[in-house]
C-alpha cells in the first residue's frame, strides 16, 4: 500500500498532466508489482528519509519470514 500511496502523493500535479502506471503480474511463482509516476522537475525538493519503504520491508519480512524477498528499485527521471 505504501507504494500506491506514494504514487498519488508525489505524482499528481494541479498544474501539469501526470501519468501513473500500476501493474501486478504473477509468473513462475513470482509476484511482480510495478508502479510509476511522473516526477516534476520544478517541484520543491525535500529530503526524504525513506521511512515508508523501510516500514514496508520490515512488515514484509514479519509476514513472510522464509523464502521470499521484497526488492524495490527506484528509477528517477524528471520531466520539465
Amino acid at each position: 500500500m505504501t507504494f500506491i500511496e506514494n504514487v498519488f502523493k508525489y505524482g499528481i500535479s494541479k498544474h501539469n498532466n501526470a501519468n501513473i502506471t500500476i501493474s501486478i503480474a504473477v509468473a513462475d511463482h513470482k509476484l511482480t508489482f510495478f508502479c510509476q509516476n511522473t516526477i516534476f522537475e520544478n517541484t520543491k525538493h525535500t529530503v526524504r528519509k525513506g521511512i515508508g519503504i523501510a516500514n514496508t520491508n520490515s512488515g514484509w519480512n514479519s509476514c513472510t519470514p522464509t523464502a521470499t524477498s521484497l526488492i524495490s528499485v527506484p528509477m528517477i527521471t524528471c520531466l520539465p
